[in-house]
């Protein structure tokens, strides 16, 4: 259910602010009725349309709020009366003014945007631009990782190729996923977008200063545990990931977790899982030791030298995709002897870097907002500078 919040957020990248829009562009203004009282409606819409679109910390226009907000709950009436065949472009076009209503304050709208649109999914499963709406809704009404959502699903029931949507949308997309943190997501979409315009992509103010505020890792440096290392939360489950080094890790809020900055070209992580009762009812202790090495060492060298630090009783090798692993199985009867010794796996790998790497960490992270209810309160959020 949509938050009945009135909040406007914006990201500051250097000191320039973008706030969310939401349209009149997705209805196809062509398929509505062409009578003149009508039509004059709709210059009337297209006229007030950069005012409305949006939720305003203070009504700084030539013309009267109030006055607006009567002529939109006009035209939603008078919509609601016409629309006695189930119309889509007239329900997109309903939705579309009960947003603005929205961005005016007249929050009460937000339920039935919420239940129109459900219903329309229903009555019209061909029509990706109900889930488009929705989508922009939910990201002005501070609900951006459920936009997000709306988004996703577009690509997953109806088609997957970006070259299918029109321009507009994948902009929208794009910043869906720039809200939600999936900076280097949007910006390929972002990238895309200008190809298919042919513009070059330097044009895009958002592209230009999300792109401002990452920085390239100078591997001969050190740095920080907290500037390699985040744990992000998606959809309630938790994961270790690094940009840095273009890798996500599952959690679980029960694990130990020790974290490493990068030192001499290695980063490492442990991770200590809940401890096996085994059937002789003795708990026994896991610890996953993570080792990132990104020296220019030749693979083979890089295993030689792993496996003589182990007692190696055995070698296998595996792969998970078209990746390959190597797996070393060791075995130290003096260690743990309370346990039957120590016991384990060491399994190494040769990741090339590629920037889609970083594409495919990324996950939809939504903000906390911590406004007070009355909604009158603003938040603003910073991207900090990260390395990719």
């Amino acid at each position: 259910m949509i938050k009945l919040l009135k909040i406007v957020y914006f990201l500051v990248l250097f000191n320039v602010a973008f706030s969310v829009y939401s349209n009149i562009y997705i209805v196809n203004t062509s398929n509505l009725p062409d009578n003149e009282t009508f039509k004059q409606n709709m210059t009337t819409l297209f006229n007030i349309n950069q005012y409305v679109n949006h939720w305003s910390v203070e009504w700084n226009y030539p013309i009267e709020k109030s006055g607006v907000i009567t002529f939109l709950k006009a035209f939603h009436n008078d919509v609601l009366k016409i629309n006695r065949n189930n119309n889509y472009e007239l329900n997109l076009l309903n939705v579309v003014i009960m947003t603005y209503l929205y961005n005016l304050d007249e929050t009460s709208y937000s339920k039935e945007i919420y239940n129109i649109t459900e219903k329309m999914k229903k009555d019209f499963p061909n029509e990706y631009r109900t889930y488009w709406l929705l989508g922009n809704f939910y990201i002005s009404s501070a609900n951006p990782l459920n936009g997000y959502n709306e988004f996703k699903k577009i690509f997953i029931i109806f088609n997957n190729n970006m070259s299918f949507y029109p321009l507009e949308y994948l902009d929208d997309y794009a910043y869906a996923c720039i809200i939600n943190q999936m900076f280097k997501t949007g910006m390929e979409i972002y990238e895309y977008t200008a190809e298919r315009r042919k513009i070059p992509v330097s044009s895009n103010r958002l592209y230009g200063t999300v792109e401002k505020s990452f920085s390239k890792p100078l591997y001969d440096n050190n740095y920080s545990e907290t500037q390699v290392w985040e744990i992000i939360k998606n959809n309630n489950e938790y994961y270790l990931r690094s940009r840095m080094l273009g890798t996500l890790l599952p959690l679980v809020p029960t694990w130990g977790l020790n974290i490493f900055g990068l030192n001499n070209k290695k980063s490492f992580c442990m991770i200590t899982p809940d401890r096996l009762l085994s059937k002789q009812k003795n708990y026994i202790g896991i610890s996953i030791l993570i080792e990132y090495d990104l020296n220019n060492t030749s693979y083979d060298r890089f295993i030689a030298e792993k496996r003589s630090s182990f007692p190696v009783t055995e070698k296998k090798e595996f792969i998970i995709g078209s990746q390959k692993y190597d797996v070393f199985i060791f075995e130290d009867n003096s260690r743990y002897q309370n346990m039957g010794g120590a016991k384990g796996l060491y399994i190494t790998t040769s990741v090339k870097y590629s920037e889609n790497k970083k594409i495919g960490i990324e996950l939809p992270l939504e903000f906390n907002f911590n406004n007070s209810q009355d909604g009158n309160s603003l938040s603003y959020y910073t991207i900090s500078n990260c390395f990719y």
